[in-house]
C-alpha cells in the first residue's frame, strides 16, 4: 500500500464532551487492527447489467443507496467495469468494478447498516482535491478528510467514530473528474458485533424468561376415566 498524502482532517468536537477518540486511518491494516470485526460490505463486483457502465440518479444496494451529486449530464453514479484506462496516474487499466460518475464525481451514500468505523479504496486524479465527509443518523457532522490534487492517485481511508456514535452517510466530493475519473471501492465496517457485557445482559435476559416460562407452565392432572358398557 503506497503512503496517503492528506492535506486536511476535521472532526466534530462535542462541547461538553471532554474525551475525543475518533481517529482516521491510512492504510487497510491498520485500520483492521483497531477495528478487528470490520469486514468488506461492497466490492461492486456483482453490479451488472443495465447498473453497470451507466450513468445512474442512484444506485440501491445492500450495502447502503448511492446518490449522485453531481455528473454530466445530470448528477449521477457510475459503475465503470473492469478494462478502464481513465482513471489517475497508476490506476489504469482497472482490474475492479468501480463506483464513479459521469463527469465530476459526488455523491452520498446512506448505509443500509449503520457502523461506529468505515473504510475504503480511494481512487484520485491529479487534477483537484477529493473529500471524505461523515455523518450521524441526524445527519450532524462528524468528520472529514481532503486527499491533495496530484499526490498517490490509489489511497486507503478508515475513519472510527466515537464509542457509541454510529456513521450512517458518507460522501465523496471530487474536483476534476470531468478530466480524469476518481472513485471508491471495497467498502469496509465494522461488524455489528455485541460488547462482552451486552452478550452477558442477553444471557441473563433469555434466562429470566425461560424461568418465568418454566414458573407459568400448567399443570396437567390426570383422572381416573370408568368405562361402563366396554364390548368384549
Amino acid at each position: 500500500m503506497r503512503g496517503s498524502m492528506v492535506i486536511a482532517a476535521s472532526l466534530a468536537l462535542g462541547v461538553s464532551a471532554p474525551v475525543h477518540s475518533a481517529a482516521f486511518f491510512s492504510d487497510l491494516a491498520s485500520f483492521q487492527a483497531a477495528v478487528p470485526s470490520a469486514t468488506l460490505i461492497e466490492d461492486f463486483e456483482s453490479v451488472s447489467g443495465p447498473q453497470l457502465d451507466t450513468p445512474l440518479p442512484s444506485l440501491a444496494r445492500a450495502s447502503g443507496t448511492y446518490v449522485g451529486l453531481a455528473g454530466s449530464p445530470f448528477p449521477n453514479v457510475f459503475v465503470s467495469s473492469p478494462g478502464y484506462t481513465n482513471y489517475g496516474a497508476g490506476n489504469n487499466p482497472t482490474t475492479s468494478k468501480i463506483l464513479t460518475a459521469n463527469g465530476d464525481e459526488s455523491f452520498s451514500v446512506a448505509l443500509g447498516v449503520p457502523t461506529n468505523a468505515l473504510g475504503m479504496n480511494l481512487f484520485l486524479n491529479d487534477f483537484g482535491d477529493a473529500t471524505l465527509s461523515y455523518f450521524d443518523a441526524a445527519d450532524l457532522f462528524l468528520g472529514s478528510i481532503t486527499f491533495l490534487a496530484g499526490a498517490d492517485n490509489f489511497q486507503f481511508s478508515g475513519f472510527q467514530a466515537d464509542p457509541g456514535v454510529m456513521i450512517s452517510r458518507f460522501t465523496f466530493v471530487s474536483v476534476g473528474g470531468g478530466t480524469l475519473n476518481t472513485g471508491i471501492d471495497n467498502i469496509y465496517a465494522e461488524s455489528a458485533v455485541p460488547e462482552p457485557a451486552t452478550w452477558m445482559m442477553m444471557i441473563l435476559g433469555f434466562g429470566l424468561i425461560g424461568a418465568t416460562m418454566r414458573r407459568k407452565a400448567p399443570q396437567v392432572q390426570t383422572m381416573p376415566i370408568n368405562l361402563v358398557g366396554e364390548v368384549s
